[in-house]
């Protein structure tokens, strides 16, 4: 789930910074009748490409998995195996 949600949140800022700087430099974009400042779309473009680079470089998600194996033998002499698995999912920002 949280690598689902980095992707969501990188993709929408890097096309949304690439909307930005398009329309702040003049390319046409005859889908979408977006009414801002053009003169401000270009600044507002480089932060949110720049926001997104970041995003994407340093949000880590790490999964680790401990594996813990317990043996046990009864008075009867059998042996009992049991294998427990724990997997643990963290995100790490640049201020982890």
């Amino acid at each position: 789930m949280a690598i689902l949600l980095k992707w969501i949140l990188m993709l929408g800022l890097l096309i949304a910074g690439t909307f930005f700087l398009l329309t702040g430099v003049g390319v046409p974009m005859p889908l979408i009748k977006y009414k801002g400042l053009v003169s401000q779309n270009v600044p507002a473009g480089v932060v949110l490409l720049a926001a997104g680079i970041a995003l994407a470089r340093f949000w880590k998600i790490t999964i680790t998995e401990e594996t813990t194996e317990t043996t046990s033998t009864s008075k009867a002499g059998t042996t009992k195996t049991t294998t427990t698995t724990k997997t643990t999912h963290s995100m790490k920002g640049p201020l982890d």
